[in-house]
């Protein structure tokens, strides 16, 4: 037993520091094939239309996975379902993904994704989040009447009154940009069936429970079907949530349709392209002081630019 007092010795410390510990993408498997996401340099777009035919035809290429391969639900979230895990009618962003590629090494399938010809029907990009909020910017998600993702009320008191009254009123508004994670290890996942059905799991994931349902329900399964692994992470952060969940669905697709086991492991490119960051933040403060500097009222209007979808954002603003 160890006191509260005394330092308490990792059990996973020995494994690491001598390289022990085995990380997602050092896992190897019998037959393995490996996929690698295909993304487009539209920010705004609707009428997608993903021509694979040239990718396709190239050696060691397994197979181009689209939206239509999908045999279960393609739209997820931890809170809302706005988000495709493969874009098939929309772009919101440039980190959505239009296709899998999956081939006999990593090498072709990279190589193979440049070949995969996207068209669109370019739209307006909507990048700034107080433009967003205005009445007659476009509607990003389907079905709702605004962009707004979450609203939280505080009010403690009447803080109009009380400012009136200050000796010094200070009003400023504020910016602060997104923050990339940056965790060591990227995305990372390992999915291999077995003869029985059931999809195995192993990835880099903060969430087995979230990662395991959004397999199941990508490949249209059941979820005795799915059974995740959890292994050492390469840090998280809170970047890991429902993204790395993502990354292991989309190998256990490949893996289900390809019917052999496959490894998804994410370029730091791909990683910071994706991924959702720290909010960046538009806040205006309204601060009424005391001549001795006493601070007697704030009001303060703060929108968090939940990017184009809803993730976590609810939970962590």
């Amino acid at each position: 037993m160890v006191k509260v007092e005394e330092p308490a010795f990792r059990n996973d410390a020995v494994a690491k520091v001598t390289g022990r510990a085995r990380y997602a993408d050092d896992l190897k498997f019998p037959g393995m094939a490996y996929c690698v996401p295909v993304y487009t340099d539209y920010v705004h777009a609707k009428d997608l239309s993903v021509d694979s035919k040239e990718a396709e035809a190239m050696e060691g290429v397994l197979r181009v996975i689209t939206a239509r391969n999908v045999p279960g639900t393609c739209y997820f979230g931890q809170i809302d379902r706005d988000y495709a895990m493969i874009a098939g009618e929309k772009i919101l962003y440039h980190g959505d993904v239009v296709a899998l590629v999956v081939a006999e090494t990593r090498e072709i399938a990279i190589e193979a994704a440049k070949h995969v010809r996207v068209t669109a029907v370019s739209l307006p990009p909507l990048t700034d989040p107080v433009a967003a909020m205005q009445r007659d910017a476009p509607i990003l998600r389907p079905g709702t009447k605004d962009n707004i993702v979450n609203h939280h009320k505080v009010r403690r008191g009447n803080a109009e009154a009380v400012l009136e009254g200050c000796d010094l009123v200070i009003e400023e508004t504020f910016r602060t940009g997104f923050v990339e994670h940056a965790y060591m290890e990227p995305e990372s996942a390992v999915c291999v069936p077995r003869p029985d059905g059931v999809m195995e799991v192993y990835g880099s994931m903060q969430h087995p429970f979230t990662t395991r349902r959004f397999v199941a329900a990508l490949l249209g399964e059941p979820l005795a079907r799915v059974e995740v692994f959890t292994i050492p992470m390469g840090g998280g952060f809170g970047g890991k949530d429902d993204t790395a969940a993502i990354v292991c669905a989309r190998a256990a697709l490949a893996a289900r349709l390809c019917n052999r086991p496959v490894k998804m492991t994410y370029a730091r490119e791909w990683s910071m392209r994706e991924s959702y960051k720290r909010h960046p933040y538009v806040l205006h403060y309204r601060m009424g002081l005391t001549r001795e500097g006493r601070i007697r009222a704030v009001q303060a209007e703060i929108i968090a630019d939940a990017g184009a979808y809803c993730s976590t954002t609810p939970w962590v603003t």
